[in-house]
């Protein structure tokens, strides 16, 4: 059918170069442009442009012609906004007060398939470094147009990772020389120099040649990761404690001995070397990845002569759990390691190099080898994550390894399990398999995340305990897939125990799963105790609280305590412009409303005066409670906040 051009009806001409913004509304307009160009290649007469497709709804006309052309946007535009993958980015950026990165991720989901799991990881990332992405190579959104080239095959999103994983050094290079002394005079009475003028080391630093930085920045690296670790679920965890006290004492030492600032790089690598694991307490580590993921799933010692240590790693779970003190994306990220290493019909090997006769500051300390069918080297990093595919066989015969015979590529009997394995993380995931085929299919070497964790989900699905344990035991992430949403029949006894078990394990919470924890107390202390975010999906967790004693599902006694619970493991009383306020004071809940304002005081939190007028125009609006209460809680509200 002939539409000619919108514009063309009104004797204008549009104008679609519109520079890209990072916003939703870009990224609802590439949908929308990416679905025109389809109709296009089908109708070539097709004459609507992106503007088009909102004017021309404005357009009086009425010819035939008109109405087709208005009908065809119509269905392009609903086509293109109802976009699953659109719909996931939006939910995600929206809850995470994150809308500026609309377009970027919308264009890795539509033309990478980035999981949204990998996205919240990504846009943690995104966030925790906010202040220094304007010292990545590029604009952020410029990322979402790249494509693998022969020189460089990452995808736009890894290239992304890669250089945030980078910006992790700068920040910890910023930390570190803040702390730098400036010229001091020595006071202590135990050294032989008491009364002397140190220069500043600083300036020292500032003035160094870039040989120099480099080693502080490594040590800088070093210093930020220190206290980053695996638990035994599998989770990476920081102990800001631990890291605080490495800090302190380093510090204290080179104000006690420092002269230079090469007293200091070398008291740094003393301190690193002293504070980390020795090869030892690493042969252990491998022990237990081999006991908990078993031979197949595990890693193996390759040669370990002259402190120079080489395994072959032989799934994400068992990377994750050996190697997360590296900034390797297939350590990080389940979708990385699966392009490099484990994706059906891949049949590369991963090894890693560890030298314990080096410091964990300096980056040959860990490096990460893949190599493919035909011994290739496929990709070398070091312990930053840089690539060194250029130099590392010379390196590799500087440590005296021989390289064909240590770095074998798969044999064909490896090959062949390969396919078993591969086989079997596609028969994992079907939701009838019975606990002991699903244990046949780990032995296999299955992946217990297969299809962004769908084995986990199904088990959850079912309400199958023995499965959801076996799964977690195996290296599956409750942070892939959210399994907590196939939960069924969610008030039962099981999925309360389910609901526990998968939220202690990092997996996302919402709605009635949410309800169900904080109707518990002892469950819910449980919870929090082991991390779980009182704030999380903006004051979901006192939300439902203030629902279920509205609706009498809890007494008023326990919610009380339930809302101190939540107090003392820090909630945010201010979140949604105080919600959690004004619902306490449209119900009546004088005593939480107490309870909230008094935490608040106690914070030096303070509602803005427009904040405060809705607050008292909420309360005041309530048909639940009378004249005296009403009357109580506003006076209480507005003193206290006066007061502030």
């Amino acid at each position: 059918m002939l539409i000619r051009k919108y514009t063309d009806f009104l004797g204008i001409r549009s104008n679609e170069t519109e520079p890209i913004k990072e916003n939703l509304q870009t990224a609802k307009l590439f949908l929308r442009k990416k679905v025109l160009d389809e109709y296009k290649k089908k109708d070539p007469e097709l004459k609507l442009t992106v503007t088009d497709l909102d004017n021309i709804e404005r357009d009086p006309g009425n010819t035939p012609e008109l109405q087709r052309a208005k009908m065809v946007a119509r269905r392009i535009k609903q086509e293109a906004d109802n976009n699953e993958a659109f719909q996931e980015v939006k939910t995600l950026l929206l809850a995470e007060n994150s809308p500026n990165f609309g377009y970027l991720f919308t264009r890795f989901a539509i033309d990478e398939g980035l999981p949204i799991d990998s996205m919240k990881i990504l846009l943690k990332s995104l966030k925790e470094f906010s202040q220094y992405l304007n010292r990545l190579p590029m604009a952020v959104d410029k990322y979402a147009g790249i494509v693998p080239s022969a020189g460089d095959k990452r995808k736009g999103s890894e290239r992304l990772v890669d250089d945030i994983e980078k910006l992790r050094e700068l920040r910890a290079v910023d930390r570190f020389v803040k702390e730098l002394p400036g010229q001091f005079v020595v006071t202590s009475d135990h050294v032989p120099d008491t009364g002397a003028t140190v220069p500043s080391i600083k300036d020292a630093y500032q003035n160094a040649p870039q040989p120099i930085k480099d080693k502080v920045a490594r040590i800088a690296l070093a210093f930020d990761l220190f206290g980053s670790k695996e638990n035994e679920e599998g989770e990476e965890v920081f102990e800001p404690v631990k890291n605080k006290m490495f800090r302190d004492q380093f510090w204290s030492w080179v104000r006690f001995w420092a002269r230079s600032l090469n007293d200091i790089i070398l008291t740094a690598q003393k301190h690193l070397a002293g504070a980390l694991a020795n090869e030892s307490e690493y042969l252990k580590l491998i022990e237990q990845a081999n006991k908990r993921f078993g031979e197949v799933n595990g890693c193996s010692i390759i040669s370990f002569t002259g402190g120079i240590l080489v395994t072959h790693v032989k799934s994400f779970q068992a990377n994750k759990f050996l190697n997360d003190d590296t900034l390797h994306c297939i350590v990080k990220y389940l979708g990385n390691w699966e392009s490099y290493v484990s994706a059906k019909g891949n049949y590369n090997m991963q090894y890693y190099i560890r030298n314990f006769n080096l410091g964990p500051e300096d980056p040959l300390s860990v490096i990460g080898i893949t190599i493919g069918p035909n011994q290739e080297i496929t990709a070398a990093f070091n312990k930053p994550n840089n690539s060194i595919g250029g130099m590392v066989k010379r390196h590799i015969a500087d440590l005296g390894l021989d390289f064909k015979s240590v770095f074998k590529p798969m044999t064909k009997e490896q090959q062949i399990m390969k396919k078993k394995t591969d086989e079997a993380s596609e028969i994992i995931v079907k939701p009838d398999i019975t606990l002991d085929k699903m244990k046949e299919c780990i032995e296999y070497g299955a992946n217990p995340n297969a299809q962004n964790g769908l084995p986990l989900q199904n088990a959850v699905a079912t309400r199958d305990m023995g499965k959801i344990q076996y799964l977690l035991e195996q290296g599956a992430m409750a942070t892939i897939g959210n399994p907590l949403d196939r939960l069924t029949e969610r008030e039962s006894p099981e999925s309360l125990e389910i609901a526990k078990l998968l939220v202690t394990k990092g997996a996302r919470a919402k709605g009635i799963i949410v309800e169900m924890l904080v109707s518990d107390y002892d469950i819910l202390k449980e919870i929090l105790d082991n991390g779980f975010n009182v704030n999380v999906e903006e004051g979901q967790v006192v939300r439902r609280l203030l629902s279920i004693t509205e609706n009498k599902k809890i007494s008023m006694e326990n919610a009380i305590k339930t809302l101190e619970l939540l107090l003392e493991y820090g909630l945010n009383v201010e979140t949604k412009n105080w919600h959690a306020l004004k619902t306490a004071g449209e119900n009546g809940f004088l005593e939480m409303l107490k309870m909230i304002v008094d935490h608040a005081k106690k914070k030096s939190m303070s509602p803005t005066e427009r904040q405060l007028k809705s607050i008292v125009s909420w309360i005041k609006g309530s048909d639940e409670i009378d004249a005296k209460t009403m009357k109580a809680q506003i006076e209480y509200i507005t003193k206290a906040f006066e007061t502030i």
